[in-house]
């Protein structure tokens, strides 16, 4: 059966030309345009201070965050009254039995994206076009490897095979760099550029963007 194409897929689509897990590509950027309209129009909104009070805030990956914009009153309004409600607990004496009531509100964006574009990766890999588009990317980070190939059944050959390789090229390229720096060693493949900046490419691949909550 023909399955109807949405705008999901689409993004996918596009960000397979992106250097990096497709996936953390996207989650980054809907995270990212979340903030910008936050800082930018709803800081002051009371119903947005409602519901952060009730959750405590952010995490504080995500509460450290605030510090990348320049937004310095609106980010010290929404600030007050949480350390108010600190300020609260210390004069009864009870900051220790203080509880932060979560759930980090940018952690649910994240991870509800996270569900959305691994969903529509399952729902379309038997695709041809999608799985020729998918073979031209980066391909998927560890963790997101993962949580797709343990929701797949059956787990598509292609799709083991692709990231196995690429794990595997991955490996080499950052053995030529490690080898390239032995100066004991002789005769070894000398480094390529890009062999030389793989050790800032392996914390991405291992661990997904930065922030990342576990499923």
């Amino acid at each position: 059966m023909r399955r109807e194409k949405h705008i999901p897929y689409f993004e996918l689509v596009d960000t397979f030309k992106a250097p990096e897990c497709p996936v953390c590509f996207l989650v980054k950027d809907r995270r990212d345009k979340y903030f910008n309209t936050l800082v930018y129009e709803h800081l002051t909104d009371k119903f947005f201070r409602v519901a952060f009070n009730k959750a405590s805030g952010f995490c504080n990956e995500h509460s450290h965050k605030f510090l990348d914009y320049s937004a310095g009153a609106g980010i010290s309004i929404v600030h007050e009254s949480l350390l108010d409600i600190v300020i609260g607990y210390i004069e009864k004496g009870t900051l220790g039995k203080m509880k932060y009531t979560g759930p980090c509100k940018v952690c649910e964006i994240e991870q509800s994206f996270e569900r959305q574009y691994l969903e529509t990766i399952l729902a379309y890999i038997d695709d041809a076009a999608f799985k020729n588009d998918f073979l031209q990317s980066h391909g998927l980070c560890v963790p997101h490897c993962r949580d797709f190939m343990r929701d797949a059944w059956p787990l598509p050959k292609w799709f083991t095979e692709f990231h196995l390789e690429k794990y595997k090229n991955f490996r080499a390229s950052m053995r030529r760099f490690i080898d390239s720096t032995d100066f004991v060693k002789k005769d070894t493949a000398a480094a390529t550029e890009e062999d030389k900046t793989a050790w800032r490419k392996i914390i991405p691949l291992m661990a997904g963007y930065r922030g990342r909550k576990e499923r």
